[in-house]
């Protein structure tokens, strides 16, 4: 899958991500909610760097916005939420679309 293309580079293949530098995707909450909105806003969007105290910093999230069209998208949100959830929320390509 595409995924691995686009997210197995920072996130890596077991979603393990990177302390303090890249979020794990298997535990994250995002990934998790049972309403799928804000998980297709985050892929689509991206999510911008954010520092911390201590001199430790969450590195941006690049959007996909132009690289996945709306069936790509709607499939790799339906891939990530039963890979973590279990659970498939019938995320259409119109459902994405609706986020552009």
């Amino acid at each position: 899958m595409r995924y691995f293309a686009l997210y197995a580079g920072c996130h890596g293949p077991d979603d393990d991500g990177l302390p303090n530098t890249v979020v794990v995707l298997r535990e994250n909450t995002t990934v998790r909610l049972r309403d799928p909105r804000n998980l297709i806003a985050l892929i689509m969007d991206g999510v911008p760097a954010q520092n911390f105290p201590n001199l430790q910093r969450l590195q941006a999230m690049p959007g996909i916005a132009d690289e996945l069209e709306d069936e790509q998208t709607a499939r790799l949100v339906k891939y990530l939420c039963l890979t973590r959830e279990g659970q498939d929320h019938g995320v259409t390509a119109t459902i994405v679309r609706s986020f552009r």
